[in-house]
Formats: structure tokens, sequence, C-alpha cells
């Protein structure tokens, strides 16, 4: 933490102290603002950049092995940003000269960092081979952090360079027009090292990201094709020609363990506490979706469960949780394994569907809510069968509450009434007639 601060201190101090040796030299001063530029970048070099390499080696003790060579570059650095201040205090006296030799320095140094990361952007080193520690992760391949390090320096490094060299007088012809050259293409070759790096990386097999998103893809493939039939067969019942229910009830395996606890909710809330309450309860039940019949006729997805519970965890949003420390590493193959370990899809059994032929909306009237009533089928799905098993008939009456709600409470309310009508209908389940 002090290195850090340390850190934060001298890229904040090295501008204003430029700014006063600036101000301190002998009139006239010759090119203050490059001057000041050039010192400034001299500042950073020499003070800030050394502590973020030691500050680097300290934290990697533990994690990176690799990373115990990053205070070997706080002398290079130290060097260079002597050689460049000397220069710039020269040139405020009025007796600087083109450094050439202090121009190559900055660029070797760029191309030299730029290099030295580069087996962070590949993946490498492995530490523990990319174990999870339950924190949040540097993930192997990962461009951004590769950027926010190295295009920020190579910039510095590039504009303190060509402040050093400069452009060779018309005097020096011809050899200043080859010289010229030369700045040139090193300074591209530096250039095109650090963004050759950034661009070819995200796409590439040592990039985590890219890694997870190909095997959400293959999964959200493999999800669609086991979902099909369950959408074919919807539709078919959606359009009218639904399978007759039985008078036998469902057996109980059938059903998850976890839908029989849905019945505690059939009773309509008497306030909004109590909605409440039961809300952070029924939200996280993923396992039922709700069709409207008018909808679906009309065009609209038939979206269900498997949907919601799996694809939602396929998507391309970041996967993990934030935490302050960055410090693990994770390989891409470890990038896959965690993908597959969350949506396992052998283990999906069932899923059920609530199709709602009429729902009347709540409203509320100086302080009282008047809850909507609500008909419907609920169908279970058999993954294993490939077939609906099960349904029950609902019919959830009108109901009144002591509080009102506003537009924004209004999802919650309208969820209450869906859920008692699961709870109704988890309850009364029955067989239906298969076709032959």
């Amino acid at each position: 933490m002090l290195l850090d601060l340390g850190r934060l201190g001298a890229a904040v101090l090295a501008p204003l102290a430029a700014a006063v040796a600036v101000y301190r030299a002998e009139s006239p001063r010759s090119s203050p603002l490059a001057n000041w530029l050039g010192l400034t970048i001299a500042g950073e070099l020499g003070v800030a950049f050394p502590l973020f390499a030691l500050s680097v080696g300290v934290q990697g003790f533990t994690h990176w092995p690799y990373y115990h060579a990053a205070p070997a570059f706080a002398l290079p650095a130290l060097a260079v940003a002597i050689l460049a201040a000397k220069e710039h205090f020269r040139r405020l006296r009025g007796k600087g000269s083109f450094a050439r030799r202090a121009g190559y320095s900055c660029l070797g140094l760029a191309a030299l960092v730029a290099v030295a990361l580069i087996p962070w952007i590949l993946g490498a080193p492995l530490p523990f081979g990319g174990g999870w520690f339950g924190q949040e992760i540097t993930f192997a391949g990962d461009v951004h952090s590769y950027g926010w390090v190295v295009l920020p320096f190579a910039l510095a490094m590039e504009v303190e360079a060509w402040l050093l060299m400069g452009w060779p007088p018309r005097t020096a012809r011809p050899w200043g027009a080859i010289l010229a050259i030369l700045d040139i293409m090193a300074s591209a070759g530096v250039a095109v090292l650090i963004l050759g790096a950034v661009l070819v990386l995200p796409s590439s097999r040592w990039n985590s990201y890219h890694a997870a998103k190909l095997e959400r893809a293959a999964l959200r493939a493999q999800a669609e094709a086991l979902d099909a039939p369950r959408r074919r067969a919807l539709a078919e019942i959606v359009a009218g020609h639904a399978p007759r229910l039985l008078q036998d009830r469902c057996s109980a395996e059938t059903t998850p363990e976890s839908w029989r606890q849905w019945q505690r909710f059939t009773k309509a809330p008497k306030d909004w506490d109590e909605l409440v309450r039961l809300e952070s309860q029924w939200s996280f039940q993923k396992a039922v979706d709700v069709l409207r019949s008018v909808m679906a006729t009309t065009g609209g997805t038939l979206a269900g469960p498997r949907r919601c519970a799996i694809f939602a965890s396929l998507d391309d949003r970041n996967w993990v949780s934030p935490w302050p420390a960055k410090d693990i590493l994770v390989a891409p193959e470890e990038a896959r394994r965690r993908v597959r370990a969350w949506v396992d899809l052998a283990a999906w059994e069932v899923d059920a569907t609530l199709i709602v032929s009429r729902e009347n909306l709540s409203f509320s009237v100086q302080g009282k809510t008047t809850f909507g009533n609500l008909e419907g089928t609920l169908w279970v799905w058999s993954y294993r069968e490939q077939a609906f098993v099960c349904a029950a008939e609902v019919s959830v009456p009108h109901a009144g509450m002591q509080s009102g709600f506003t537009d924004r409470q209004a999802p919650t309310v309208r969820d209450s009434i869906r859920m008692r009508a699961l709870a109704q209908a988890v309850g009364n389940l029955r067989t239906i007639e298969r076709q032959p």
C-alpha cells in the first residue's frame, strides 16, 4: 500500500515539479512547454514507474513467480529518466542538442515493457493451475489490463523520444533524411508491436474471455436443440390442440421437491410488508415460465424456464462477482470448465409453463388494493421423456389488501397473483392423456 500511495503521489507531483523547474530556469527559456512536458514524463518515468514495478514485484510474490523480475525494470527506467531530464535541463539553458541516444533508449524501454508483459496477456504463467479461490480474478488474455499498463507507458515514451530526438536540421543532409527515416521506423516498430498485441489478442485462443464465449455459444446451441420439442408442443397447445386432463394425480417423482414448497404461497397477502416478504422468496423461482396465450397466437416468443435459467447464465456479461483485489490469473481451459460446471444440461429434468387464458389487472384506490383474477393451465414438461406429463387448471379469484401500490410496484403485485396460481396448480397436478 505504501508503494501504491507513493506511486500516486509521484504521478501527481511530477508535473508540478517540472513546472517549478521550468519557471526557475534562467531567461530566456528555450521551448518551455516542450521541456515542461519532457521533464514531467521523465519524473513519472524516474519515480512513479519504478514504484509501480516494485509494487508489482511485491504483490506478485505470492501469486506470480514471473513477476519477481518486475523490480529489475526500476533501474533502467531510472537511468533513462535521468538521461532525459539532464537533456531537458540543458535545453532550458539553451545548450541542448538532438539527443538521439536518449530517444532510442525511451523507445527501447517501451518495447521491453511491452514484450515483458506479453506472457501476461498470453496466460503464462498460470498460477495454481488456474484454480478458483472465490475471488474476482484477472483472466488470462485480458487485453484491457494489458492495454491500461502498456498503452499509456508506450505513448509517453514515444512522446519523450521525439522530444529528445527532434527533427534533423536541413544542414544535416543527406544524413539527416536517413536519420529521420530511421527514427520514424523505430517509433513505428514500437507502435506496431504494442498495437499488434492488443488487436490480435481478443480473438486468440489464449484469451479466457474468448474461450468462455465460444463455450457459451456451444452450450447455447445444445440447449436450443433440447428445448425445441417443448416449444413445438407449447405452440400446439396454444393453437387449441391441448391434451385432455385425467383424474389421476401426478406422481411425486415427476416434480422436484422444491415445487412442493411453493404451496405456501396460495394465500393472498394482507398488506404490502407481507407481499414484499413473499416476493423475496418467489423471485428466485426460475423453473416456471408464464405465457399469455393471446400473445403466443400473435407471434409472442415461446421462451420457457429453461431459457430463463440456462440461457441467462450463458450470456456475454461479466460472469464473476466484483472484488477489489484482481490477483488470480485464470487459464482459458479453466474458463471453459467453469462454464460447463455452471450449466449442467444433463441434470435438467423438468420445467413448467403457465399458459394464462384470462388475466385482469389489479388496481389501488384510497390506499386499498384489489387484486385481479387469473385463469389458465400449468403444463409440466419432462426433458427425459420429451413430452408433457402433467397439467393443472388454475383459477385465482379477486382478493383485497389494505395497502396501496404505485406504478413501479405493479409488477410485484402482478407476480404475486401468478405465484398464487402456480402454488394452486402444483398442489393439483393431474396426469394427461398421451398421444398413441
